[in-house]
């Protein structure tokens, strides 16, 4: 059962004390993307540089195995990625653990190896019924302790706009050789659909959840499949993108609120058990001076 639940948002908690080593390791990712004619990834040379030490490799261990995914840091032990990488959607399951490596390159691990000890996602992720999960596909890994304080946090924004120049960096697992090294591409987005965007940057299973950059390094999508024609070769991939529900769930999941969101933005969040405290305690709100327009409408 969920341990905590909001309108937009769903969470679970884990056993921080889980033997990641006894696991087995399949590749599990349930959702395609992959190489558009040729692959033109980069590898990333030097992981400890800005913005690359603040992406994870992340390996999820489910009951019928583990897969690798991605991810990027917002907060000090918070870690935004794809909700397919934390919960099995066809057989309803929740990860049972998650290994979350920063600027991990290849054995070498420079700052360190953490645990998860709670997930959250998009709840429409969980209740989607209608074969559009893809939507939804957003999620959050609040760590047991917060990573070496060099690593850093990157900020997220809810700009993205046809033409725009972006960059994606993360960990694939297709290629073999490939296995806990970090590539990265840049590409512009081609077009926005929705909850999604998408570009012709060639990914590989492994890489959902990796951040999509702009030019200043904040985060406006998560990376999660790619789309294929009749002949079944790939001719785009796409990341769900940051949007209004995505800084209600980071609000969620991080009651301070004083992370991940852009430098210059007037948009707080007061998480919802706080408003029915203080709505208990005084009787109405007419006004959280701490939120958004948006925001206030719940507080209301």
């Amino acid at each position: 059962t969920d341990s905590e639940k909001l309108v937009d948002g769903t969470s679970s908690s884990l056993d921080s004390t889980i033997d990641l080593e006894s696991q087995v390791t399949p590749d599990s990712q349930p959702i395609k993307e992959g190489i558009i004619q040729s692959d033109d990834q980069v590898l990333i040379r030097n992981t400890t540089v800005d913005p690359y030490r603040k992406i994870v490799s992340l390996e999820s261990y489910f009951s019928i195995g583990s897969g690798f995914g991605t991810g990027v840091m917002i907060g000090p032990d918070l870690v935004l990625t794809a909700a397919h990488n934390v919960y099995d959607v066809k057989r309803g399951q929740w990860v049972q653990g998650v290994q979350v490596v920063p600027a991990r390159d290849g054995q070498n691990y420079p700052y360190g190896s953490y645990q998860a000890s709670q997930v959250f996602m998009l709840k429409g992720y969980k209740d989607e019924v209608t074969g559009n999960s893809a939507s939804f596909d957003m999620a959050l890994i609040k760590l047991s302790q917060k990573v070496d304080s060099r690593v850093g946090y990157l900020e997220v924004s809810t700009q993205q706009d046809p033409g725009q120049r972006i960059q994606i960096a993360g960990y694939p697992a297709t290629t073999f050789e490939k296995i806990g090294f970090m590539y990265g591409m840049f590409g512009e987005i081609s077009g926005i659909d929705g909850d999604l965007i998408n570009y012709q940057i060639d990914t590989e299973s492994g890489q959902s959840g990796s951040p999509v950059l702009n030019e200043a390094n904040q985060i406006i999508a998560t990376h999660i499949l790619g789309f294929v024609n009749s002949q079944q070769e790939y001719i785009h991939n796409a990341a769900r993108r940051v949007q209004e529900d995505s800084l209600d769930m980071i609000a969620f999941a991080k009651p301070d609120n004083i992370i991940a969101l852009p430098s210059k933005s007037n948009e707080w969040y007061t998480p919802a058990r706080y408003i029915e405290a203080a709505r208990a305690v005084i009787g109405g709100i007419d006004l959280d001076p701490a939120s958004t327009i948006k925001a206030n409408e719940t507080v209301k």
